[in-house]
C-alpha cells in the first residue's frame, strides 16, 4: 500500500470506494463523509451510514471495500500494485539475464536503505 493518510479526510469530503474483488469490477462509488471518529469514518450510501476504517480505509464489515481520498488516488495504488507484482514475478529473470553489476547494485542500494529505514 501506498501509506494513505485518513487522517487528512474531514466531514463534507467526497471519497472514493472501490472493491479488490473481480466480482465488484465497475461498482465503485463516490460518497460524501458525513463523520469522522478516532477509529473510523463515515460515509452516506443511500441513506445508509457506512464505516471504514481509519486506520487502513478498510470498509467495517466488508473488507474487500476501500476507501481512497480520490478516484486519482485508487488509480495510483492500482497502478503501483500491477507495477510491483510485475516486479516480483519477472525481478530474478531481470537479475539473471539482462541487468548490469552496476544496476544491480542500484536496486540493492535502494532496498538496503528502505530496510534500513525500519
Amino acid at each position: 500500500m501506498l501509506g494513505t493518510d485518513y487522517n487528512k479526510i474531514k466531514k463534507g469530503d467526497i471519497v472514493y470506494i472501490a472493491s479488490d474483488d473481480r466480482r465488484n469490477a465497475g461498482q465503485e462509488y463516490e460518497g460524501k463523509v458525513v463523520s469522522v471518529g478516532s477509529k473510523y469514518i463515515s460515509i452516506d450510501r443511500y441513506g445508509r451510514k457506512i464505516q471504514f476504517s481509519k486506520e487502513t480505509g478498510c470498509m467495517k464489515d466488508w473488507t474487500t471495500w476501500k476507501m481512497y481520498p480520490s478516484k486519482e488516488d485508487y488509480i495510483k495504488e492500482k497502478e503501483t500494485d500491477e507495477k510491483r507484482m510485475y516486479i516480483y514475478h519477472h525481478i530474478d529473470y531481470a537479475m539473471r539475464c539482462g541487468m548490469t553489476f552496476d544496476e544491480i547494485d542500484q536496486l540493492y542500494q535502494l532496498v538496503k536503505n528502505i530496510k534500513d529505514k525500519k
